[in-house]
């Protein structure tokens, strides 16, 4: 397996190098169509696809009929005609949900998730369902019988998990924005691993994972990776309008910096008593001093 980056970024093609925020803007400008964009994704998908290992099964028809169906102009969707995927963990109508086990059944789910519907209504269609490892739980889309996702910046390295097939896609530049979701840094921790925009909202921010009703206490928040602010600002403020949770405060678009300063803590000490890479660390602390300047207080916690 090389070394080297990865990347399905091809600027000639419909895709180009947009974000899903451009991407959409382009679409109902006319610039391009949706069926464009969703065409372009899939053939990135393909080329990619034997590189990262990132995906479980596709619904390259479903999707193509989405975006033929999506109207030109205007269109009122945030992100209308955008390609992108969903974790597997998550129902998708006709695609079986297998969690990233060979324990589950392959039977085709019978209806979306809400979770799936409120993405959807976003604007966003689906291409195919991401890889997870088995049930979300380790940090690394790993199998003992099958190829693991592969990081595009160095295709050695792992993903990170749970959230790591999604997050391979955006960071190759297959999609700009994809599902992901959080219990304990699903989302997290395959941001970080693939330099992506990586946020878990607070719970209830968006319909209900399924799963939460089998969990002891609720620690699952559905949102997505990006590779820009704007794309997950815009995210969350799409699904607020599908669903505002009334017991959480308005959030709306957030455009720029709020009023309130912040009380950050961090620590660059590892729970098992280790030491964290020095780029880590390097990486921790700039981004500390940044927050510091910007207004916040921020303070380091001893491990």
């Amino acid at each position: 397996m090389s070394k080297t980056n990865y990347t399905a970024v091809n600027p000639a093609d419909a895709l180009g190098e947009s974000d899903a925020t451009e991407l959409a803007a382009r679409i109902r400008a006319g610039e391009i169509s949706a069926i464009e964009a969703v065409d372009a994704a899939i053939a990135r998908l393909e080329t990619a696809e034997p590189v990262l290992h990132a995906t479980v099964c596709e619904r390259f028809d479903v999707a193509r009929t989405q975006a033929q169906a999506a109207p030109k102009s205007p269109i009122q969707a945030v992100f209308a005609g955008v390609p992108s995927f969903i974790k597997d963990n998550t129902d998708l109508k006709g695609l079986p949900t297998l969690h990233g086990s060979r324990a589950m059944p392959s039977k085709p789910a019978s209806k979306n998730a809400a979770f799936a519907e409120q993405f959807m209504a976003a604007g966003l269609i689906p291409l195919a369902k991401t890889k997870l490892p088995e049930f979300g739980i380790p940090p690394s889309v790993e199998y003992i019988n099958a190829e693991p996702a592969h990081n595009p910046w160095n295709t050695e390295y792992s993903t990170g998990g749970s959230s790591g097939g999604s997050a391979a896609l955006v960071a190759a530049g297959v999609v700009p924005i994809a599902h992901a979701n959080d219990g304990g840094g699903s989302i997290r921790i395959p941001a970080a691993c693939c330099g992506l925009v990586g946020l878990k909202g607070s719970r209830g921010r968006v319909v209900d994972n399924e799963m939460a009703k089998s969990l002891p206490i609720n620690i699952v928040s559905d949102g997505v990776v990006s590779r820009s602010v704007r794309d997950t600002a815009a995210f969350f403020a799409a699904a607020e309008r599908y669903y505002q949770n009334p017991k959480l405060p308005t959030l709306g678009l957030v455009e720029g910096p709020g009023k309130e300063k912040l009380r950050i803590g961090f620590t660059a000490g590892l729970p098992d008593g280790g030491e964290a890479h020095p780029e880590c660390v390097a990486a921790m602390h700039h981004t500390a001093k940044l927050c510091e300047q910007l207004g916040h207080h921020v303070e380091e916690i001893p491990s």
